[in-house]
């Protein structure tokens, strides 16, 4: 009988958990969360709750203010996007 020897590794991705509504409506301002979830990448899989989050617009013609994203009523689009970050991580955020 021959047992074949395999070896696992199991990497950990750097990344940003942030819990945002996944609606918008036009003429409504959005409350977004002001923390979310770090998770480092390291080897330990370590991750960090409660991090304070940075939010900035990446769609024209919205704007977003601290913790809150406005989108007009005047808004053409169908689709709203802005970007997430914190500690040098970025994540986009899309909305419909």
């Amino acid at each position: 009988m021959l047992i074949k020897k395999t070896d696992v590794t199991i990497s950990y991705i750097k990344t940003l958990d942030v819990k945002t509504p996944t609606q918008v409506e036009k003429g409504v301002d959005i409350a977004l969360p002001a923390t979310g979830t770090y998770y480092a990448g390291d080897i330990k899989g370590s991750k960090t709750e409660g991090v304070d989050v940075t939010y900035t617009a990446v769609s024209k013609g919205i704007t977003v203010s601290g913790t809150t994203l406005k989108v007009p009523t005047s808004y053409k689009g169908t689709d709203v996007t802005i970007r997430a970050a914190y500690n040098g991580v970025k994540k986009i955020l899309p909305f419909r």
